[in-house]
């Protein structure tokens, strides 16, 4: 016998009732994973743009359009933030220049080799041009019928010269954007004496490597067999850390004298020529600030002389610009990226101190000898400031490293003191 339920009768009434909350579940659920797929895909499309794409200008209350994956630490696949951050606990911890002697005249140190020109900011704070007797300003000289000529200003190192090579590389990104051509020169000679129709740059940029300076110096000065050679190709060439040559104390003293001599000449620059510094310890820590701090000094519009207007650029945002350089060296090697090599530069310098500059007891070895020479080099130069600078040839031993700091008189010196440079003349009478 067959049973026929009814429309109305209460067992019908809650199985329909069954089916229908189980229909609009399961569309739902379609529904959220055709959503997550499409926005997947999306994104999957957005990161196979290329870097050159310009993003739009920041809006509103100049918050960027777009966020960096470089300081996600909850990203599994972002690896250079990690690095960096084990190379700036590697710097942190070093105590090979600047050292720890007097502390005032260090201070004196650190504030003289971060000094700037910033066109447009107050970085005078009323100090007065010696020569000019007037405010002191921040020029950019275009010269006639040429295009703004960039200076990056580097001591010789492997650290330094990956530093260099990265902001070169992204001033060539970012110029693209610009509509304007720049020459971007990457230099370990001081600018000549004189203002920008002497010394011929626009605007500088100062890397400084801090307390690996001098060691990375050293080791480019001995070892380097090629201008752009890479420490870790150095040491793979050497086989150990136990072939390295080991320094002496008149080798370090000297050299620290003439990286001294070198941050004392380039002091001069900032009373008159658009300068910004840079810090090893600032790019480990956040080279998407630092990179929009150089995309703003390069890229705004003030290039002028005299009060007239040299040119002008179309608008570029520095801090999504620096977002996108950055993040596009998340997926490159050391071999492609430099931010990557500078990192690995740090760990292999930051290594060979540990090894050369320590002995069994964790005390540096030559210690002494390097603070005694800064103390004597900044009571000379008083603190940096003295007019002219030492000779890079006066009481210290030759090497590579003096010829490759002073001036370049290949184009005509037209001070008495960078003449004298050129050949060697430590007198200059």
């Amino acid at each position: 016998m067959v049973i026929v339920k009814r429309r109305n009768d209460p067992v019908v009434k809650k199985q329909s009732l069954l089916y229908i909350i189980v229909f609009f579940i399961g569309s739902g659920i379609v529904y959220w994973l055709i959503l997550i797929r499409s926005v997947t895909s999306t994104q999957e499309l957005v990161n196979k743009k290329k870097i050159s794409e310009p993003l739009p200008l920041i809006r509103g209350v100049k918050q960027p359009d777009i966020q960096s994956t470089y300081n996600k630490q909850d990203n599994p696949t972002t690896t250079l933030y990690q690095q960096s951050q084990e190379a700036l606990k590697l710097l942190d911890n070093g105590k090979i220049l600047p050292m720890s002697g007097d502390s005032e005249r260090l201070s004196k140190y650190r504030s003289i080799i971060s000094k700037e020109c910033f066109p447009g900011r107050d970085d005078a704070q009323g100090e007065i041009n010696p020569t000019t007797k007037k405010n002191r300003e921040c020029l950019r000289f275009v010269p006639k019928d040429s295009k703004p000529r960039i200076g990056i200003l580097i001591t010789p190192g492997f650290i330094a010269n990956a530093l260099g090579s990265w902001i070169k590389t992204a001033l060539v990104y970012a110029s693209g954007l610009s509509g304007n051509e720049i020459e971007i020169v990457i230099t370990h000679h001081v600018p000549k004496y004189g203002y920008g129709k002497s010394h011929g740059w626009s605007k500088l940029i100062r890397v400084n490597t801090e307390s690996l300076a001098l060691l990375d110096t050293f080791l480019y000065e001995k070892l380097r067999e090629s201008p752009e050679e890479a420490a870790v190709e150095v040491l793979k060439r050497s086989n150990s850390f136990n072939t390295l040559p080991v320094p002496t104390k008149p080798e370090l003293q000297s050299m620290l004298k003439l990286l001294l001599r070198w941050q004392c000449r380039i002091s001069h620059v900032t009373a008159h020529t658009s300068l910004i510094s840079i810090s090893l310890h600032g790019v480990l820590n956040d080279p998407v600030k630092v990179m929009e701090k150089i995309y703003k000094f390069v890229f705004d519009n003030n290039w002028e002389w005299g009060g007239k207007i040299a040119m002008a650029w179309k608008d570029i945002d520095p801090m999504n610009e620096a977002i996108k350089f950055i993040d596009s060296e998340e997926s490159l090697t050391p071999d492609s990226s430099y931010l990557r090599r500078a990192i690995e530069e740090v760990v292999l310098v930051r290594g060979v101190a540990e090894d050369f500059l320590g002995n069994s007891s964790g005390e540096t070895a030559h210690q002494d000898d390097i603070e005694a020479a800064f103390n004597e080099e900044m009571k000379l130069s008083k603190d940096l400031t003295v007019w002219p600078c030492p000779s890079f040839w006066a009481g210290v031993d030759k090497f590579q490293l003096n010829s490759m700091l002073i001036p370049d008189c290949r184009d005509k010196c037209e001070i008495k003191r960078d003449k004298c440079e050129a050949v060697q003349d430590p007198v200059c009478k």
